[in-house]
């Protein structure tokens, strides 16, 4: 024991690092003195670089970021007025998505509080044909007031005009996306088990922006699967309780699986 514990200090210290990275990371180069949806919306004159540049293809697996930045008040009838949240509900707050593909946030419930940054991903494999072209999308959210009224507000719209055209192109176009099952869920769901190390018990907990059934499995180092289970996720804070009382001291991989993919973390026994 007095051998293992350090070893595994160390190890999951860099793992940890990893693990905790977050899900749908915001876009690091937009300034928090900004405000809006970036990349704002496609306008000839005042944006030509916006709106969403990628382009989605047939049978690909598509990713793409927006990232959310809210102030502490929002103009309403030429006042200033002080904001508690925007709020995007967490399904059919985008319209006109291509078949295949959805929309997640984080935070996981899609409420971006006042003076944070936040982001919401898009993501999917579309595989109609019939789906091909562009695809003009808009974003529907309601901003709430620290008086407790709601305005609602769209993208684009009266604030940010302009258009999101998502395209859709065979898979020999040449300028897919090509964002792996793998990498969708790595954005999506956040994975830590407490204690670590542990003997006996620990918890899984797993932060999500997606929910649905997965896969939860332990493995050992050379990929042997020592347990599995189905587990009912939901959107936000999970956790899932694990005895490794029987496992003996050492390295083990927990890891969380469905149809977007895999993320997994590394767990140490230690005292058993």
């Amino acid at each position: 024991m007095r051998r293992i514990f350090p070893l595994c200090i160390a190890a999951l210290f860099s793992a940890s690092l990893f693990a905790q990275s977050g899900t749908c990371p915001p876009d690091p180069n937009t300034p928090d003195t900004l405000v809006g949806v970036f990349p704002l919306p496609y306008d000839p004159a005042t944006n030509p670089d916006g709106g969403i540049r990628d382009t989605a293809c047939l049978n690909v697996p598509f990713q793409f970021v927006f990232t959310a930045v809210v102030n502490e008040t929002i103009s309403f009838g030429g006042n200033m007025i002080p904001l508690d949240s925007i709020r995007l509900p967490v399904t059919g707050g985008i319209i006109n998505l291509p078949t295949g593909m959805t929309y997640a946030c984080d935070p996981p419930d899609c409420v971006f509080e006042a003076n944070t940054k936040g982001c919401v991903v898009i993501y999917g494999t579309t595989t109609d044909p019939s789906q091909l072209g562009d695809h003009s999308l808009g974003i529907t959210a309601q901003a709430f007031t620290t008086g407790g009224f709601s305005i609602t507000i769209q993208f684009p719209g009266t604030f940010f005009p302009g258009t999101y055209n998502l395209n859709v192109q065979n898979s020999d176009f040449g300028n897919c996306v090509n964002a792996s099952a793998a990498d969708i869920l790595k954005d999506l769901v956040e994975l830590k088990n407490v204690p670590n190390p542990f003997s006996g018990t620990t918890e899984i907990i797993a932060k999500t922006a997606v929910g649905g059934n997965f896969d939860f499995s332990v493995s050992d180092l050379t990929g042997k699967i020592l347990h599995i289970e189905k587990i009912k996720i939901q959107r936000g804070e999970n956790r899932i309780f694990f005895d490794g009382s029987d496992l003996p001291n050492g390295f083990f991989i927990y890891k969380l699986s469905n149809e977007l993919g895999a993320v997994s973390g590394k767990m140490c026994v230690s005292g058993n």
